[in-house]
């Protein structure tokens, strides 16, 4: 006959989150000499009113220290979480995607891509998103025919910055060289790096790769699109 022994632990004392086990184990000396202080107060009164007095304060302090520990988390992940999304109400800042990069280093790409879908339907024209999911795509998921369509979309936004806009236009045209293979398509972003900075050191690398894509001197030929 087995005999099973079942422990009652409250939901909020959860050993398996490191942070709590850590604030358990942090809050055990506290919990001690509180408990032996309010029992050796109450010892005038009686055992029988000093111990049972002395278990509750050793929970309670126990309870306080723990579920201090997991406001102040709660707090983190919520400053955390108005920093990598914000409302509005304050100065936007340069999101950092760590959980996405944190689960691509651990190999769960497709988690981060996951996650990272559900921020375009939210944010279809964020440029910012539509440029590091397009990344992923083109390097970790080897999926080069999903990340052009987001680099066009990511330099088409209304707010895109210069800097994201060439960057888009620069990716395009090393998938279009590389794993895509369509050099039409690759001619038609050199031209129009041209055409968008003119006289520029942008536009005279752009020139060269272009002579050297057609075979041509001349740039301005009418090419496909």
């Amino acid at each position: 006959m087995r005999i099973r022994v079942r422990v009652f632990r409250p939901e909020w004392l959860d050993l398996e989150d490191l942070t709590i086990l850590r604030a358990f184990v942090w809050s055990l000396p506290a919990a001690i000499i509180g408990a032996m202080s309010v029992f050796g107060l109450l010892m005038e009164y009686g055992v029988l009113v000093a111990l049972p007095a002395a278990v509750l304060a050793f929970f309670a302090i126990i309870a306080v220290i723990v579920g201090g520990s997991q406001a102040l988390a709660l707090g983190g992940a919520r400053a955390a979480a108005a920093l990598v999304l914000p409302s509005g109400s304050s100065t936007p800042v340069v999101r950092d995607f760590s959980l996405e990069k944190s689960l691509v280093i651990r190999g769960r790409v497709a988690e981060a891509i996951g996650s990272l879908e559900a921020q375009l339907a939210a944010a279809p024209g964020d440029p910012e998103l539509c440029i590091f999911a397009a990344d992923l795509y083109a390097r970790e998921a080897k999926e080069p025919r999903r990340a052009a369509p987001l680099f066009r979309r990511a330099r088409e936004a209304p707010n895109v910055s210069p800097g994201q806009e060439h960057y888009a236009t620069q990716r395009l045209i090393d998938l279009y060289l590389g794993p895509l293979d369509d050099e039409a398509a690759a001619a038609g972003e050199l031209r129009r790096l041209i055409e968008r900075h003119p006289g520029t050191r942008v536009a005279s690398y752009a020139e060269g790769a272009l002579r050297n894509l057609v075979g041509s001197e001349s740039p301005r030929r009418p090419l496909p699109r």
